[in-house]
């Protein structure tokens, strides 16, 4: 009965006071293993999912809306860095490495991309893109004007296996738009972006696909879902697979949001 009560004590304490001390310290050896063991698994493995598998991440901009709205905290998959079209990725800009940003791929090394007149060519073929709404709005910030709420129309188009949502200018203000029409008179580049040189091409009809780029072995060509409120690779130019941090793969906050991403 007394040794019953030395085992409450601890592991290995009836068995000191038997004289079995072999199996007393066995029994301690395993006690402090099994505490090692808890603290790896409850310290240390997400220090490794982190690091390894996924990571938190969370939107900067109004860039990727209305899939990411601002403010949105999203996990990426750091095992997925081989992007197909569609995907949306998180990287490091080409131009500033310490910098990250959030886009989606819509053209792989080999693809040729054109954008004119709000329309998105991929290989020579266009992708339809469906009005959902005409009249629609999102809250953007900044940093010195604050909040403001911005007017949009929202279209659904489908690029690769992805089929989303993205926001331009309104339905009754688009017409033969150049501003946007990529490419330009010079390819995009980081050299471009510093000099500020984004001189557009006027062709006879501006509207028509007639050039388009074709994106380098190595890259991906990303542009954000608020298609005319994004700094992406048409003003800078491709992104470095190696630059790649990982693949999207569902928003946890805000709550409401929370799911998986298109």
């Amino acid at each position: 009965m007394v040794y019953v009560l030395l085992s409450l004590l601890g592991p290995g304490v009836a068995q000191g006071a038997a004289d079995r001390r072999g199996v007393a310290l066995g029994f301690v050896a395993a006690a402090v293993l099994a505490m090692i063991l808890a603290a790896f698994t409850i310290y240390a493995v997400p220090l490794v999912v982190r690091g390894f598998v996924a990571e938190p991440f969370k939107m900067p901009s109004s860039s990727m809306n209305p899939t990411l709205p601002i403010g949105s905290h999203i996990f990426i998959n750091k095992l997925s860095k081989s992007p197909a079209r569609g995907d949306i990725i998180v990287f490091r800009h080409p131009c500033e490495p310490e910098r990250t940003y959030v886009k989606r791929v819509v053209a792989i090394a080999g693809d040729k991309i054109e954008q004119r007149c709000h329309v998105l060519f991929l290989n020579g073929k266009r992708i339809e893109a469906t009005l959902v709404n005409a009249n629609d709005t999102y809250t953007d910030y900044d940093e010195y004007e604050g909040a403001s709420v911005r007017e949009v129309s929202r279209y659904r188009e489908t690029i690769g296996d992805h089929t989303f949502d993205f926001f331009q200018r309104r339905e009754n203000d688009l017409g033969v738009d150049e501003t946007m029409n990529f490419p330009r008179a010079f390819d995009p580049s980081c050299e471009q972006r510093t000099s500020g040189a984004f001189e557009l091409e006027k062709p006879a009809d501006p509207c028509a696909p007639h050039r388009p780029y074709i994106v380098p072995p190595g890259h991906v060509f990303t542009m954000g879902d608020n298609r005319d409120n994004s700094n992406d690779s048409r003003f800078w130019g491709p992104v470095p697979v190696g630059n790649i941090k990982g693949r999207v793969i569902g928003i946890w906050y805000p709550f409401g949001d929370f799911g998986t991403v298109k």
